[in-house]
């Protein structure tokens, strides 16, 4: 019922938005569960953004609050709150209130640039995201997939074997362990532009 809420707050504050599509999608696994953003593309070539929503109720993120402690960490104090006021049905709205974010983005930045066909406008802001993702200490790959790939490793020498190139970022000399690492890489994720801009959005909203 709160997200229902919440999406009919999104459509009257932010009436750009209401192109938006909403649709529910079944996780592969717990690191799955959520949200994220994307595109619809017809055979006219018209591009609607959508945001998608993990099926079930929000109580089946719970898993979340211990398997992602970085970035609810790092949600809370976007929110001002300590981490351990958020519960499973916060997270999930503000999981999709930061979509939601990656959506005005999409939609002010990029769709709405005259100077971008439609598809160009995702290519834009796909290369935007792809630097963005090169950027982090584990390059090309979410926080939230690096914690499934080392789920199975106990010693960060190994990580740092397979992923030599965590010695060349700046940072590097942070991590002394795997949940540093984990913390690391999500900090600088969320240091992204596209992530500040969805962050913002979701702090306001």
């Amino acid at each position: 019922q709160k997200l229902d809420t919440l999406l009919l707050i999104v459509g009257a504050e932010y009436p750009e938005l209401s192109v938006v599509k909403v649709e529910r999608f079944s996780p592969s696994d717990m690191y799955d569960m959520g949200g994220f953003f994307d595109f619809d593309i017809d055979t006219h070539g018209n591009i609607t953004p959508k945001v998608c929503v993990s099926e079930g109720d929000p109580e089946l993120l719970r898993p979340l609050l211990d398997i992602r402690q970085s970035s609810v960490k790092l949600n809370a104090d976007l929110l001002g709150v300590p981490s351990t006021a958020l519960t499973p049905e916060i997270l999930q709205l503000f999981i999709i209130a930061h979509e939601f974010g990656h959506s005005q983005d999409f939609v002010r930045n990029y769709q709405n640039d005259p100077h971008l066909s439609g598809p160009e406008a995702i290519e834009q802001m796909d290369s935007h995201r792809y630097s963005a993702l090169a950027s982090l200490p584990v390059p090309n790959i979410s926080p939230t997939d690096l914690i499934r790939e080392l789920a199975s490793i106990q010693d960060i020498d190994a990580v740092v074997e397979k992923y030599p190139e965590i010695k060349k970022h700046p940072n590097a000399i942070q991590v002394r362990s795997i949940q540093d690492l984990i913390e690391l890489q999500a900090r600088e994720y969320r240091e992204t532009p596209p992530e500040r801009y969805a962050d913002g959005v979701a702090r306001t909203f």
